[in-house]
């Protein structure tokens, strides 16, 4: 019996896969995306939207090529499709109508092939670029008067192919 019973726990102990495996496994599904995102502002204090610029991160974690949409690659009044921003105010209410203004344009230009639009992102590659918020997103004409932010202190984030980027704050003076 207690030779039955070694043999069981030694397969036990054997098969069983060790708290690092479940801990790398719980990572992997945690980050099944492997493109994260991650911004900046170049100033957390600005007096009008055309001056809030953020730059954005977006790196290739994953083991294979990510291919992806971008509406201009080498524009910087432009980032790329499937980026989308929100911005609230000190009240946790968003300003933003249309959270992906690109899209909005796109959609309105004559259908066209986008063959020659996409990227392809090797693993460990990533591509920093500087944008204009204003052109990221169609703010709240009922909120923001004259397509201006009021004075107010916000926060933003901006999320790319399903992928959360980091909280920012800034104010409007």
């Amino acid at each position: 019996m207690n030779r039955c019973l070694l043999i069981m726990l030694f397969l036990a102990i054997a098969v069983a896969p060790s708290a690092a495996q479940k801990n790398r496994d719980k990572k992997d599904k945690e980050n099944d995306n492997p493109i994260t995102v991650k911004i900046r502002l170049t100033s957390d204090k600005v007096k009008k939207l055309r001056d809030l610029k953020v730059v954005m991160i977006i790196t290739n974690k994953g083991r294979k090529s990510e291919k992806f949409l971008f509406e201009r690659v080498d524009a910087t009044t432009s980032a790329p499709l499937f980026t989308y921003c929100n911005i609230y105010n000190s009240k946790n209410k968003p300003v933003v109508k249309y959270n992906n203004r690109i899209i909005l344009d796109t959609l309105s230009k004559v259908k066209r092939r986008y063959d020659d639009t996409y990227y392809t992102m090797e693993p460990t590659e990533w591509i920093m670029k500087e944008y204009n918020v204003g052109e990221l997103v169609m703010l709240d004409s009922t909120i923001c008067k004259k397509y201006q932010l009021p004075k107010d202190k916000y926060t933003m984030q901006i999320q790319f192919h399903g992928a959360q980027s980091n909280t920012v704050s800034f104010t409007v003076d």
